[in-house]
């Protein structure tokens, strides 16, 4: 998983105890970025606890809510800007919920987050569908 990047994949540990391998998440946004077919110039996943994450929900969508990944796109093109911001907590409940594993979990959400900086969306019974496609086929083709 230590391949030579091109552009910037830079993780933050905002959470206090919870944590995710630096390794395997830049590898995931990586992977995600190139197989579709766009390039790098840098991303940062900010992992963070629920009170930041209802907190950034609020500020920026007015919603009173927690919720489990949130992403910003700086720039449009093929070169890809923005940040990718993981509640943590949220990940470890939805783990158990799902019959998952912490690390499938947050693969899942690191792969839907940037997916979202690719301009894919979740609104529509369609879409959701779709990307939750494409997440299960990463999740197979990254990790295993």
């Amino acid at each position: 998983m230590n391949k030579k990047h091109s552009g910037r994949i830079e993780i933050f540990h905002q959470h206090r105890w919870l944590r995710f391998k630096k390794v395997i998440a830049q590898e995931i946004v990586h992977s995600v970025i190139h197989c579709e077919r766009y390039a790098l110039q840098e991303v940062n996943v900010i992992f963070v606890d629920d009170a930041f994450m209802k907190k950034l929900h609020k500020e920026y969508f007015d919603l009173s809510i927690g919720t489990d990944v949130i992403s910003f796109r700086f720039n449009s093109g093929k070169q890809i800007e923005g940040e990718i911001y993981i509640c943590l907590d949220t990940a470890q409940k939805q783990a158990k919920q799902y019959f998952q594993t912490y690390t499938q979990e947050v693969s899942r959400l690191l792969i839907h987050g940037t997916l979202h900086l690719l301009g894919y969306d979740d609104t529509t019974v369609a879409t959701h569908k779709k990307m939750t496609q494409k997440e299960n086929f990463y999740l197979q083709n990254i990790l295993l």
